[in-house]
């Protein structure tokens, strides 16, 4: 079968899906990502966009999309997921390997009144969507962040990004309760880490105000949570935090969490919080490529008013790194 059949065919799939998924979920994973490869002797090959794609595609939709394919062939078919570039043709706001590119989403200054909304919710400003350098790296990671924000409280419940120090974990989160605040002026969100969560705890048992602490972090639409690997081995700080957990998603509300690895490594974790940590979106950030170096260390510099030629800026790039932080530091 030539490219224009498995084209339309790939089309008249996207199209199903369309109606069966979230908007969120289908433009994250299959929209302008995904494409048929090949079919042969009735097995399709299908390209996605890289390794975490493939993995959750296989996971959670490779049942729907073979029935979808199976009727419109009229024959039982194997699916097969690759990586690859020769998908259809990507969204605008796709970040190419050789462009990684900031995504504007809010672009206006927070009126005086959500500034101290955002202050109250532990977030800083300077942490946006819209200034978020996106690259092969970290382009699942934020695309998760972008539909948390979009349609809250609806697929990725919780959202778990992780990476090592210094990829820009921080800024995601923070960026998606800014983000949160900013369309939904009169949404409740705190931003806060796993050391400040058993902090407080401590101090609540210790005074007798277990009550203020419930309400501090359970009367919320969305808690974010920060380092959440530190919790691991403390069984009073994962059991008082396993029932705020339940107690958010319970009712519809967002929990945003980031960890220095994959939940599934953390082994002095309890069990049903390692499950619930993996029940919704992980994500992984990577450190950062060459081209996504280039387009970080060229955004500060223009930020900083910094005049510096092309040349520089690949070489200091190439001497920088691995983390965002680092590169970031290399203008400082």
């Amino acid at each position: 079968m030539d490219v224009a059949d498995n084209k339309f065919l790939w089309d008249s799939v996207l199209a199903e899906l369309r109606l069966s998924l979230s908007g969120a979920t289908f433009q994250t994973w299959f929209n302008g990502k995904t494409g048929i490869l090949s079919r042969q002797k009735g097995t399709v090959e299908i390209g996605c966009a890289n390794s975490y794609s493939k993995a959750w595609l296989e996971q959670r939709y490779m049942t729907e999309v073979k029935k979808i394919l199976d009727r419109l062939t009229g024959v039982p078919n194997t699916l097969v997921f690759r990586v690859s570039s020769q998908t259809t043709t990507p969204p605008k706001t796709r970040a190419s390997k050789s462009q990684p590119v900031t995504v504007p989403l809010i672009e206006e200054e927070a009126a005086a009144s959500l500034k101290s909304n955002l202050l109250a919710a532990g977030l800083n400003q300077k942490y946006s969507l819209s200034n978020f350098i996106v690259g092969d790296s970290n382009q699942l990671s934020f695309a998760a962040a972008r539909a948390v924000v979009d349609s809250p409280l609806d697929y990725y419940n919780p959202l778990l990004i992780y990476g090592g120090v210094g990829v820009g974990k921080t800024h995601l989160l923070q960026a998606v309760g800014q983000a949160t605040i900013l369309r939904r002026g009169g949404a409740k969100v705190l931003y806060t880490s796993s050391e400040t969560f058993t902090n407080d705890m401590v101090e609540a048992i210790q005074k007798r105000q277990t009550f203020d602490f419930r309400e501090k972090y359970r009367n919320l639409d969305m808690l974010i949570i920060d380092d959440v690997q530190f919790i691991a081995g403390r069984e009073s700080t994962q059991e008082q935090f396993f029932h705020t957990f339940n107690h958010l998603v319970v009712r519809g509300k967002q929990v945003v969490l980031s960890c220095d690895r994959n939940p599934k490594e953390l082994y002095d974790l309890q069990d049903r919080l390692r499950s619930r940590f993996s029940g919704g979106m992980v994500a992984a950030v990577e450190p950062p490529d060459q081209e996504l170096r280039e387009a970080i260390l060229l955004a500060k510099a223009k930020q900083g008013g910094i005049a510096i030629d092309r040349p520089v800026i690949r070489l200091l790039a190439q001497m920088l790194g691995p983390s965002v932080r680092d590169v970031e530091g290399g203008l400082t």
